[in-house]
Formats: C-alpha cells, structure tokens, sequence
C-alpha cells in the first residue's frame, strides 16, 4: 500500500465503524454505471445495502453521512469523493440532509417550473390549508412534506405546487401564494381582529397562528384572499405572508 492508501484505508475503517449497526437487510440496490436516479427516490429512509461514498465536501464532521453512486457522480463531481464500501444505509444527500441540494432525485415541481401552471397530480391537504382549497401540492411533496397529513388527490391539471412556493413551510398565510387575487379556500372572519363580516377574513393557517384564542366564525368555503396582515386587520400576521 502506499502511503496515501493507507491513509485513505484508516479513513474508511473510522468511517464504517461511526455508522450505526443495522440488522442485516433483505434488499439490496443494484446500481449501474449510466444510473442517474438518486436511490433515496426507493429506499426513503429505510437502511439498504447498496456501494456507499463519502464526500469530505458536504459532510465535514458528520461521520455516518453519506451518498449513492448516482449522487457521487451526479450531485457531488468534482467534490473530494471517495467509496467506503457497500454498507446498509440511505443516501443522505437525497434526504436533503446535505450542503447541497439533491439534482439526482425526485423533486418539487416548483423547483423545476416555479409559478408556471403545468400539468400533473397534485393533492389538497386538509392538515395545512383547510378543505376545499383550492391551493395544494405536487405529488413529490405529498409523500415527504405532507406525509401524514390528510390529503385529497386530484386529476392532472394545470398547478403550481404551493408547498415549493412556501419553501417547504407548512405554516404560512395562503397570501403568500394568492397575493391579492381571489382563490377558493376555507375563510373565516375574527371578529375581534376585522371590522366588516362581508369583506373581511382570513385563511386556516391564520386561524391558528394570528387568531388563537379569538372569537372566530367560518364565512365557508369562497374565494378571497387573506386579510391578515393588512391594513383592514388589527393585528400584524405572525407567519410569513409575503
């Protein structure tokens, strides 16, 4: 062995021995050479053996960190790489538990289209929005963000996904992503905070967060936008809204 091998031997033998001990898995992840897909898109969070890398780049300090071969090659070129053997384990980095963001795996479809309405299954959730919204999220999204929650799947359509808008933030005010245009979802009308029941109101998420512990009515489901923060209110929105 050279001396750089033996270094690097040392390394790995450190590394593997700060990764937790697992039961031996059933399942293993074959990876091709040409394979681009990020193996966190099957495993999730569930410990699979599979080739395991090291990248001194991202995860300084974080000794039972690591990526798949797609990531390695993919997410982290040029980055100080270097393989530690086959071990039972997820890829971290498409856990976005990284310095980076993932470019292998699944994503947000806000990510790639932003606010342009494309076509795709999207999902309302009951938990973050209220029903009958007509604000929602991507199917990514649905399975990691909002796993859980209570949702209600839709047929492809033209949507942008709000939770990507929202960064990810499940308490956020719905004018966040409506601004001053009127969109269906659940309203209601505090009536310490607003003066005018027929014009006035605010969404689910403010209802929680800016009106607990407020006399509060449900106007229904209709299409407004949310009045917290804004002048009409008395009160400033505790959540982001703009």
């Amino acid at each position: 062995l050279t001396a750089r091998s033996r270094r690097m031997s040392i390394i790995k033998e450190r590394i593997l021995s700060d990764l937790p001990i697992q039961e031996p898995s059933k399942l293993r992840v074959i990876v091709g050479r040409n394979d681009t897909k990020c193996t966190y898109t099957s495993t999730k969070t569930h410990y699979v053996e599979q080739e395991f890398f090291r990248c001194e780049s991202c995860f300084k300090g974080k000794q039972n960190c690591g990526v798949c071969a797609p990531c390695a090659r993919t997410c982290h070129d040029n980055h100080r790489v270097y393989s530690i053997g086959t071990s039972s384990c997820f890829c971290d980095c498409g856990l976005q538990n990284c310095a980076i963001r993932c470019k292998a795996g699944e994503k947000c479809s806000y990510d790639a289209f932003g606010k342009v309405p494309t076509v795709q299954k999207w999902y309302e959730c009951h938990t973050c929005w209220g029903g009958e919204s007509s604000l929602g999220c991507c199917e990514d999204c649905a399975n990691d963000c909002h796993s859980g929650h209570k949702l209600a799947p839709h047929a492809p359509s033209s949507f942008f996904c709000d939770c990507g808008h929202n960064k990810h933030n499940p308490n956020v005010c719905t004018y966040h992503s409506t601004g001053s245009n009127f969109h269906k979802q659940p309203f209601y009308f505090c009536h310490k905070c607003f003066t005018n029941p027929i014009t006035e109101g605010c969404c689910y998420q403010c209802t929680k967060h800016c009106h607990d512990g407020h006399r509060i009515s449900f106007k229904g489901i209709i299409s407004a936008y949310c009045d917290c923060g804004l002048t009409v209110c008395a009160i400033n929105c505790k959540i982001p809204c703009k």
